[in-house]
């Protein structure tokens, strides 16, 4: 239970990083689920200790904790692949928009198109884009705006964009919701590594770090955000692929620590010594008997004490 509310903390501060709720959310998900299982695992096995004759209640709560070890240790290599990938895939679409210094929702990769996992560099463009297009249209009106949370005309709508392609996914991004989460990863992207755009380089569009933006350097294109995001995005994600690690070791570790008495010699009889008949007849022995016994040793051990 210990480790369940440990890994569901660590969950909660590794995964609060908008950068993961884009990039990574899987290991995310499967780092919460880990940590409610475990939860529920040392409360059955509490339970079942504190049962009376609770011998089949215990092997169970043996049985699931191996398993749910060895599927702990099976999704850290799994999730360590997919972090690999998924963050190479994204690197990989951002060089090649840069090549090209075009946006598109399909990028050309080891001579076919990459999965879906790509998209999300050009989603993050396209949203950037349309963030971008917004600001500049509200300076129009309002010449002195810094940021786009001075025009609330543009915080809650998508700009238009010269290229249509750009402009439809920026629609299906804000119509499935997932609009809030790439604003915030921007806003969380400008203060901490100082950059605009996702692929291409841009403006800030909102004038974060507090006080780095003025009137004068406003239009000033900062470099892209991607490389320091994806960094930090494989960073996260390896510490809950460890977490999984972790989990998988702490349960499975005793199990093989004690594989060892399965080769161990078999116990042999002490010479000199007598066994008791209720040791022999594997009964058990009366609280009486021992009470009897031990008056009886004290008994014989007060003269010995005494003539010393």
């Amino acid at each position: 239970m210990v480790l369940g509310l440990s890994v569901t903390a660590f969950q909660q501060f590794n995964c609060s990083s908008p950068t993961m709720r884009i990039m990574e959310v899987g290991i995310c998900n499967a780092v919460s689920s880990t940590g409610f299982i475990s939860i529920g695992l040392g409360m059955f096995g509490i339970t079942a200790s504190c049962c009376h004759k609770g011998r089949c209640a215990l092997l169970s709560y043996a049985v699931l904790a191996q398993l749910f070890g060895a599927a702990c240790g099976v999704g850290c290599a799994y999730f360590l692949a997919v972090v690999s990938t998924n963050t190479t895939l994204i690197d990989y679409a951002c060089i090649q928009e840069q090549r090209s210094s075009t946006v598109s929702s399909h990028v050309a990769f080891a001579g076919g198109t990459t999965s879906q996992l790509s998209f999300v560099a050009a989603e993050a463009q396209a949203v950037y884009n349309s963030m971008s297009a917004a600001l500049q249209a509200c300076r129009v009106h309002t010449p002195a705006a810094l940021r786009l949370e001075g025009c609330e005309e543009a915080q809650s709508s998508v700009a238009a964009s010269n290229d249509s392609d750009t402009a439809a996914l920026a629609g299906n991004i804000f119509m499935q919701g997932r609009w809030n989460d790439y604003q915030d990863m921007f806003r969380w992207a400008e203060d901490q590594y100082l950059c605009g755009g996702f692929c291409q380089g841009g403006m800030p569009v909102f004038a974060l770090p507090a006080g780095s933006v003025t009137q004068d350097n406003k239009l000033s294109n900062r470099s892209a955000c991607f490389a320091p995001l994806v960094q930090e995005a494989r960073w996260r994600a390896s510490l809950a692929c460890a977490a999984l690690g972790a989990c998988s070791i702490l349960v499975v570790a005793p199990v093989l620590c004690a594989c060892w008495l399965a080769c161990a010699p078999p116990p042999k009889v002490r010479a000199g010594y007598v066994h008791r008949p209720e040791e022999l007849e594997w009964n058990p022995v009366s609280q009486r008997d021992e009470d009897e016994e031990d008056m009886l040793e004290g008994a014989e051990m007060r003269p010995l004490m005494a003539a010393e």
